[in-house]
């Protein structure tokens, strides 16, 4: 059944006669973009176009994530040859709905791209091409533009910019601790393999898991690889500051759920957590309304530092 923004009974999502690509000797390519409350249209013809003129075999399926209010111009998804947009019936998560668009894909590599990401290089999935391989999952990464935003949107860019933005070669020295959902291939054997954890309601963290999961895979079985490659994507879909501090709110507080669920302590928090323990009893003496005021009208970054802290020590007591 197909409604106003494009939800349709799974059986009938993919028909086999809508991939006609002569696929030997091919790589073969599903790009998955999950999306929420952001237009993803030029995201999706831009990689369309791309597509098209490598000749290879791929796909798109785009899944918006149930957004309170749907991108009725992402319908003109359905209209481009291999591509698909669905409505999804309700709110997945970040990582339930890519565990969705894994289990939908019908090619053997999967590109992940985030709704919100713009593409800034011609040779963006030729650059993935020349280093894929069945036992290598490879990450592009992602920067943000130079230009200063307007203050509302300010904290997130200064975050990204300053804490999120590594070259390959810095990330590929710690690899699985470096690992980024925005932008990345993997085999979809590999995935299946692991998957992420839907449990993981909202944002944050559901990436250091995953990274953790591969390492663990990679130590079990002698692989798969994870390259670090510089070809990345521009984050354009910047939250509002007092939006980002509800994210890292939700961040931390998936954080300590993670930490009772896996033996895990890979983040810079949980390590300077540990190192300040004996102080926790400070820590949460501090009034974080307080900070976070100061942080989003300042957009101080150590403050921020602090508030995870202490944000961090009130969920472990509650």
């Amino acid at each position: 059944m197909v409604t106003k923004y494009g939800y349709v009974e799974e059986k009938s999502l993919f028909l086999p006669e809508k991939i006609k690509f002569a696929v030997n000797n091919c790589i073969l390519i599903s790009i998955l973009i999950p999306i929420y409350n952001f237009n993803g249209i030029k995201l999706v013809t831009d990689l369309h176009r791309q597509g098209f003129n490598l000749g290879v075999p791929f796909e798109i399926i785009v899944a918006d994530d149930h957004s309170p209010n749907p991108v009725e111009a992402h319908e003109q998804i359905n209209e481009l040859a291999y591509a698909k947009y669905v409505y999804l019936p309700r709110n997945m998560g970040r990582a339930g709905s890519r565990n969705w668009l894994a289990q939908k894909a019908q090619f053997p590599f999967l590109l992940f791209i985030d709704g919100d990401m713009g593409v800034d290089n011609p040779n963006f999935l030729k650059n993935y091409l020349e280093v894929l391989a069945d036992n290598r999952v490879v990450c592009g990464g992602h920067f943000y533009a130079s230009q200063r935003p307007e203050p509302k949107y300010r904290l997130h860019w200064i975050y990204g910019r300053n804490r999120e933005v590594r070259p390959a070669a810095e990330r590929n020295k710690s690899p699985f601790g470096g690992f980024m959902p925005s932008n990345f291939v993997i085999p979809k054997p590999v995935f299946d393999a692991i998957r992420f954890d839907d449990s993981i309601k909202g944002y944050g963290h559901e990436d250091t898991l995953f990274g953790e999961m591969l390492k663990k895979l990679k130590m079990e079985g002698g692989q798969p690889e994870l390259l670090h490659v510089d070809n990345g994507l521009v984050h354009l879909g910047l939250s509002t500051n007092e939006e980002f501090m509800d994210k890292v709110d939700t961040a931390v507080k998936n954080l300590v759920f993670l930490e009772k669920k896996y033996p895990y302590k890979l983040t810079t928090l949980q390590q300077t957590a540990a190192k300040f323990k004996f102080l926790s009893p400070f820590f949460r003496s501090v009034p974080s309304p307080f900070l976070r005021k100061r942080i989003i009208s300042g957009h101080n970054l150590r403050l921020l530092d602090l508030y995870k802290l202490v944000r961090y020590f009130e969920n472990v007591k509650a």
